[in-house]
Formats: C-alpha cells, structure tokens, sequence
C-alpha cells in the first residue's frame, strides 16, 4: 500500500507507529517534512537528551548504529534513532537482521534521498516488510507544480492563480523546498486570506510581473518583436533581474519543447500539453504554443536552439571579448525572431 507524507504524519499523530521508516526517493521535500516531524512528535522533548540520536550515511559504520538500536530507553518507553542521508550509508547487508527483527522499543528513521535499488536484498526487505514503512517520495510532474502550489498556499489560507504560480515555477525550477522558502518568505508578507498576485512576486523577491522570461517565452513564441525588445531593455537596466544562463536555460527547455512539437504536427490538444508539461486543462497555454509552432517550423527552432548554445559560450567567453550579459542579450533575442 502507497502512503503519502499526509498519511504518515496523520497516522504518528494516532499514535500508530512503525518500528522502522524507511523514507526513500528522488524528492527531498516530503522525506525532510516526515522526518523533521518524527524528531519532534515521537518523544517528548523532556526526552529527546537521551533516547534520541541522529547519524549522517558518510560518517557512520554498520556497528554504531545497531549499537544504538539495539539499546534501551532511558525513563522513557521508546527511543528514536534517526539515520540522515542515508543513501551513503554502505552497509546496509549487515542491517538485515535487524529489519527482519527490529528492536520494539526502537523507533529508526531513514532519510534516504534517492532512488533504491529494488535488486538489493535489503532493498526487499524494507518494501516487504510489515514492520518497516516504506515510503518513496517522487518529484511532482513539471504540470502539476502549479496545482500544488495551489493547492499548498490554500492549506496556509492563501489563494494563488495559476498565471501567477507559473511565473514561480519558470523561476523557481520544480525543486518543492526551493518553492516551499520563496512561497513562505510571501506569506509572511501578504495578509492571510488574501490572494498571492504577481505584484507580490515583484516586490518581495523581486520577479518582475512584466518583465520575466515566463514573459520572454510568450513574446518569442508569439513573434512580439516590440515585447522582447522591452524584455531586453528592462534587462539591460536591471542587470540582476533575469541572468543570462538563467534565461537561455529557459528559452532552452522551451525551444526544446517546441522541436518535439515539431516532430507531431497533427497531434491532439493533450498530446501538446503533455509534452510542454502542462496540465490537460490549460488551454490559454495550449494557444500560446499553438501560435508557436506556426511561428516557427522545425528549421527555425532547430536554428534557435543552435543560437542558444552559442550565445551560452558567448556568455562563458568563448569568440567573445567585447560584450557584455545585456548586449549578448539583446543580439541573441534579435536572431532568435529574424
């Protein structure tokens, strides 16, 4: 059975509590929420000096740790044991006994930040085990970042639109604690029950609601040669505000997308959403994209594509002695519409 972070935090609140979390996958977020929560609702605090202990995977040997999980608690009735980045730990062979039989008055937490082998025999046993959890976080899917930025500002009593959390995500990646601080540094800032509007996003980290490269992609998408120029030139006053690596690995990713594209002319709707990693439902997107692709047919997006890997060498000094990240800027944005 499939457990979210929800649910085992719901079920440590119930007091139902497993000898053995073994908290595994790509996504960090979720694996540090369960973690961070076990170190402080497990035991109580007058407890934590001597019946909990924190090892890191690099700096800890097999026979530390069933040292101290085979101990007793001291005046308390369970201890907790946590092992952090456990994905370098290496002696997971010798733990194999004790995840047949773990010590019941030992609570043992696992931070595991990757993906397990499935092959390895203790790798078996943790997924199969009735006394062990196992939990394997995933990363959420590039189009449902916005969804879960939603969904996530309205449990802390805030509203966000789509537009506005797509604006973050062109910004912020798809890493959730990344998202999670900037969403948090807004929240301290906007009144609860309000909603996070773009003009937020300007004044407290500073992503301009005009002029940002979830903008650029739109305006070259659309061939809006007076928009992009305004783009440039916004950039080339506030030097700061979108960096050069930052916007070509953008438009990269969005040219890149477009080549697919390229390669279905006669694809459905979903199938153009699916592979821009939107949700099914966005069909404002849908029609940016639409227009794109009659903008630009596959040699045009091949040659931008082309300009993009240039003008990142341009950037990193390569046939470029002269210019500087504003006008490398402008003269790539003005090739990529010609």
């Amino acid at each position: 059975m499939a457990f979210s972070a929800d649910d085992i935090i719901g079920q440590i609140k119930k007091g139902a509590i497993k000898p053995v979390y073994f908290l595994g996958g790509e996504e960090a977020y979720y694996i540090d929420e369960i973690t961070h929560f076990a170190e402080d609702n497990l035991i109580s605090e007058a407890e934590r000096s001597f019946n909990q202990v924190v090892f890191y995977g690099k700096e800890t040997n097999w026979r530390q740790l069933l040292e101290a999980l085979n101990r007793f608690p001291m005046m308390a009735t369970r201890q907790v044991v946590v092992l952090r980045e456990a994905q370098d730990f290496k002696d997971w062979d010798e733990l194999e006994n004790y995840f047949n039989r773990p010590a019941p008055t030992t609570v043992f937490v696992i931070a595991y930040k990757s993906t397990i082998d499935k092959r390895r025999k203790f790798a078996k046993t943790v997924t199969k085990s009735d006394s062990i959890l196992y939990f394997e976080s995933n990363p959420i899917k590039e189009w449902d970042i916005e969804n879960w930025m939603k969904h996530y500002v309205a449990e802390k009593g805030y509203k966000i639109s789509t537009v506005t959390a797509a604006i973050l995500k062109e910004y912020l990646g798809t890493q959730l604690q990344v998202i999670v601080n900037e969403l948090s540094k807004l929240m301290l800032n906007v009144p609860k029950g309000k909603e996070i509007t773009a003009e937020d996003i300007e004044k407290w980290i500073g992503i301009s609601k005009e002029f940002n490269v979830f903008e650029l992609t739109k305006s070259l998408g659309a061939r809006d040669v007076v928009k992009a120029q305004k783009f440039v030139h916004y950039c080339r006053a506030n030097t700061k505000s979108n960096p050069l690596p930052m916007v070509i690995g953008t438009l990269y990713t969005y040219f890149s997308k477009l080549y697919i594209m390229s390669l279905e002319p006669n694809a459905p709707d979903a199938r153009i959403l699916a592979l821009a990693g939107l949700s099914p439902n966005n069909r404002s997107a849908l029609m940016d994209y639409r227009v794109a692709l009659r903008n630009y047919p596959l040699k045009r997006v091949e040659r931008a594509l082309l300009m993009l890997q240039e003008y990142d060498l341009k950037f990193k000094g390569v046939n470029n002695v002269s210019m500087d990240e504003g006008q490398l800027l402008q003269e790539m944005v003005i090739k990529i519409l010609q």
